[in-house]
C-alpha cells in the first residue's frame, strides 16, 4: 500500500437499507433471552449494556454476535501476554465476536465445509474472500456509544440527575461532578441545600459523558451548563481505580468506520473490509447530531478520494424505544428508586460458529469461575482475547494447502509473533499512516509495543 493513500467516501455506500429498528430490537432481544443466564444480571439492582453484530440477506437478519458489558481495565491491569481482554464495553465485545465469527466462516470455506447459507465466499482469484454481495452488516446496541456520541443538549424538563449526585448524565458511565455542577450540600451561603430540586442552568445543559479528552487535545472546561464538554474530540474509557488506555466505544467506532470492523488479522485472508451499514440504538436517549458526528462527522473535513481499499464509511442510523430488560433505565424504573442500581461484573459473550455458537462469560478480563491459580493459564482464556485470536489464524492458516498459504501470505511463512502478523497486513499499514498524517488520528493513545509483542509460545 502506498504512503500517500487517502480515503474517499464512496456513493454506492448512500443506497437506503429497509430496516425496521423494532424487527431488530425484537430480535435481539428474542436470541439475549434464549442464551444461559449465566453471564447475565443476577442481582435484581444489576443492570448492563447489550450489543450485537447481525447480517442481513433477502430481507432476514440473523445475530452472528452479541455481548453484554459495561466494564474496562485500568492501564495498570493490562496484560502483555494478550491473555486478558482490557476493554469489556458491549459494543467492543460484540465486534471481536463478530470477529471471531468471520475467522470460524473464513475456515470452513476453504475447508470445503460451508453451507448456502455461509456469508463468505472465495473471489474470484481463488484465494481470498469476501462477504456476499446481498449481505448487510447491522450494529445494534441498547446504549449510545461512550464518548463523543453522548455529548449532546439535554431537553427542557429533563431533571434525571437530580437524584444522580457525583453521576455523569450519561446511562452508564460515571463519572465526578463539582459542586457547581449539581446543586447539594451547601449554597454560597453555607447553608445546606441537600435534598434541593436539581435545576439546569439558564442557557441549557448538556448530557454529559465521563471519558476523559486524550492528552494533546482541547480539554473540557467542565464549567455548568452547556460549557461542561468540549465535543468531537478523542476521549478514553473510565474505569475503576486508575485511568484507562482505552478509547471511547465513539472513537472505536469511527474507526472501523474508515478501517472495517473485520480487524486486522481478518484482512490476510479478506479482499476488502467489512463495514457496519446500519446502527441500531434502542430503549436509550440519543441525539442524531451527535452520534453522526462522533463516528464519521468529524473525520470527514480534511479527507480526500484517492484510496480505493479503505473508505470513510457512513452507516445510517435508526432507533427503537423498545427498553432492554437489563438496561440501566430499566432497573431504575422498576426498583422506583428504592435501592442503589449496580452495573453487573459480569459480560455474557455468543458468536455463531458452523450451526451452533460458542457462549462464554468474562469476569475482569478472564472466563469467569477462575481461581487466582488459574488465571496465568489458558483454561482462563477467552476466545476473543488476542493471544486465543493468534492461535485461531494459524490454525486456519495451518489447514490450507501449500499453494494457497503461499499466496495469501506472498510467499512468506505467518509470523508468531503477535505484532508481526498484524504488520502484514495493509489494515495496520495504512492505520500507521492515520496516526501520522490524519489530524484526528495524530493523538491516537497507542499503547507500548510490550503489550503486542507476545508469540504463538505465549498463547
Amino acid at each position: 500500500m502506498e504512503p500517500n493513500m487517502k480515503l474517499v467516501v464512496r456513493e454506492e455506500q448512500y443506497q437506503r437499507m429497509n430496516v425496521d429498528a423494532r424487527v431488530i430490537a425484537e430480535k435481539v432481544f428474542q436470541f439475549y433471552d434464549t442464551l444461559p443466564r449465566r453471564g447475565k444480571p443476577c442481582d435484581p439492582r444489576q443492570w448492563t449494556t447489550l450489543a450485537s453484530f447481525l447480517l442481513v440477506s433477502d430481507c432476514d437478519a440473523k445475530v452472528v454476535s452479541c455481548a453484554t458489558g459495561t466494564r474496562c481495565l485500568g492501564g495498570s491491569l493490562l496484560n502483555k501476554h494478550g491473555h486478558r481482554l482490557h476493554d469489556s464495553h458491549a459494543e467492543v465485545l460484540a465486534r471481536r465476536a463478530f470477529q471471531r465469527f468471520l475467522m470460524s466462516e473464513a475456515s470452513r470455506v476453504y475447508q470445503h465445509l460451508s453451507s448456502p447459507d455461509s456469508v463468505l465466499e472465495l473471489c474470484a482469484e481463488g484465494n481470498k474472500l469476501q462477504l456476499k454481495d446481498d449481505v448487510k452488516v447491522i450494529l445494534f446496541s441498547t446504549q449510545t456509544p461512550c464518548g463523543d456520541a453522548s455529548i449532546y443538549t439535554r431537553p427542557d424538563g429533563d431533571v434525571h440527575a437530580s437524584k444522580k449526585r457525583n453521576m455523569s448524565l450519561e446511562s452508564d458511565h460515571f463519572t465526578k461532578k463539582t459542586k457547581s455542577d449539581i446543586n447539594f450540600g451547601s449554597d454560597n451561603d453555607g447553608k445546606s441545600t441537600a435534598g434541593a430540586r436539581w435545576q439546569p442552568p439558564e442557557d441549557g445543559d448538556l448530557y454529559r459523558t465521563g471519558a476523559k479528552c486524550v492528552p494533546g487535545v482541547e480539554q473540557d472546561e467542565l464549567s455548568p451548563g452547556l460549557g461542561y464538554h468540549v465535543t468531537g474530540v478523542l476521549r478514553t474509557k473510565p474505569g475503576r481505580g486508575d485511568q484507562t488506555k482505552s478509547l471511547s466505544c465513539s472513537d472505536k467506532i469511527s474507526r472501523w468506520n474508515i478501517l472495517g470492523c473485520q480487524g486486522c488479522f481478518s484482512m490476510l485472508f479478506l479482499d476488502k473490509p467489512i463495514y457496519i451499514d446500519h446502527i441500531v440504538l434502542s430503549g436509550c436517549s440519543y441525539d442524531q447530531d451527535a452520534l453522526r458526528r462522533a463516528i464519521y462527522g468529524r473525520l470527514s473535513a480534511d479527507i480526500s478520494a484517492d484510496n480505493q481499499v479503505y473508505t470513510l464509511h457512513c452507516p445510517e442510523i435508526s432507533h427503537s424505544d423498545i427498553m432492554f430488560r437489563h438496561s440501566k433505565s430499566s432497573i431504575e424504573q422498576l426498583l422506583g428508586g428504592s435501592s442503589k442500581i449496580i452495573p453487573c461484573p459480569m459480560s455474557l459473550i455468543w458468536y455463531k460458529q458452523a450451526e451452533d455458537g460458542v457462549t462464554e462469560v468474562a469476569v475482569n478480563g478472564y472466563k469467569q469461575g477462575m481461581t487466582k491459580t488459574l488465571l496465568t493459564t489458558p483454561a482462563a482464556r477467552l476466545s476473543i482475547c488476542r493471544s486465543s485470536m493468534l492461535k485461531e489464524l494459524h490454525r486456519i492458516f495451518g489447514c490450507m494447502d501449500e499453494t494457497r498459504r503461499l499466496a495469501l501470505l506472498d510467499r512468506r511463512n505467518l509470523p508468531r509473533n503477535y505484532l508481526e502478523c498484524k504488520s502484514l497486513t495493509g489494515y495496520s499499514v495504512y492505520w500507521n499512516h492515520l496516526t501520522k498524517s490524519h489530524k484526528q488520528f495524530t493523538v491516537w493513545p497507542r499503547k507500548e509495543l510490550t503489550y503486542s509483542s507476545f508469540t504463538l509460545e505465549d498463547a
